[in-house]
């Protein structure tokens, strides 16, 4: 059956994958190099600064691509980075196995506000120097 079928009869929901665990998305495009973006990810005392009081794990990276998390509570992030121009770059973030709507919700809002405090960090003046 397709997502969209099971959608509309009620047998899955929104972010709701095939193992019945839910998932939270969000991307941002940074006036920044793909390469400041990447870091901030993946150097821990840039990423101690827009991600406070997070324990993180990381599985597996690729620089200026991708970079693989397990997340304090055994949750996935996944981040990919793509260069828009010279200057201009993006970061979609993908928060997977997690246990309810509700959760998922709560994370998508998370990284929305954390997002945001990564852009106020990397903009110029910000503390984000590397």
């Amino acid at each position: 059956m397709t997502v969209g079928y099971q959608r509309i009869k009620g047998l899955r929901e929104q972010g709701q994958r095939r193992s019945g665990e839910y998932e939270a998305s969000k991307s941002r495009t940074l006036p920044v190099s793909l390469t400041k973006l990447y870091r901030a990810f993946s150097q821990p005392r840039l990423q101690s600064q827009w991600l406070p009081d997070v324990t993180l794990a990381v599985r597996s990276a690729t620089p200026n691509k991708y970079i693989h998390i397990t997340w304090e509570d055994g949750t996935s992030v996944d981040a990919g980075f793509t260069s828009k121009a010279r200057s201009k770059a993006q970061v979609a973030v993908q928060h997977r196995k997690l246990q309810s709507k509700e959760a998922a919700n709560r994370m998508k809002q998370y990284w929305t506000e954390r997002l945001d405090a990564l852009a106020e960090m990397l903009a110029p003046g910000g503390n984000g120097k590397s």
